[in-house]
């Protein structure tokens, strides 16, 4: 399990003991989808007092969630920070290999995200945007990049939706 930290550091295939507590031992993707989700309502309190006031740091690389990943804990608020490679150190990549959503932020998140690329969601239908906030979620895009995500009809021809972004009425996102 995570030891309380406010800050994490993840790769792709992690390193070192995988633990999080610093570059030299990050995570890697399997564990950091563990540390930002709540699988039960048993766990939530505890999870949300480790989550509170985080910040993650990716390292350089291609993180293929392989699913949407859904940030949100049962409506409750939270902020955290999600901080990409520097730029002289590579990319940071939130790929979803053509899935249809990559993020969805629930109400009560706070979150930004620093020097990502979200890129590699394929939607068939209006309302599946790579990125999603819902209303009451707080979003900053600072540095990053939404790109190659398309939106096409189930023959393969282009949709004329949006295929980047979508935030509800009520959600707040600053970019």
């Amino acid at each position: 399990e995570f030891e309380p930290s406010k800050e994490y550091f993840a790769s792709v295939e992690g390193s070192g003991s995988k633990s999080g507590t610093n570059s030299s031992n990050a995570m890697d993707i399997n564990a950091l989808k563990k540390l930002l989700s709540i699988s039960d309502q048993t766990s939530a309190d505890t999870k949300l007092d480790i989550i509170d006031g985080i910040t993650v740091n990716l390292s350089a690389g291609t993180y293929d969630f392989g699913e949407m990943f859904e940030l949100g804990f049962g409506g409750r608020k939270v902020e955290l920070n999600v901080k990409g490679a520097s730029p002289s150190s590579g990319q940071t990549v939130v790929t979803g290999s053509d899935i249809h959503r990559l993020l969805k932020v629930k109400s009560g998140v706070k979150v930004v995200f620093e020097g990502i690329t979200f890129a590699h969601s394929r939607s068939t239908t209006s309302s599946e945007p790579a990125l999603y906030f819902e209303n009451g979620s707080d979003v900053t895009l600072l540095n990053c990049n939404v790109s190659d995500n398309v939106n096409v009809k189930s023959d393969g021809s282009k949709n004329n939706t949006g295929a980047g972004v979508i935030a509800e009425a009520d959600a707040t996102v600053l970019v």
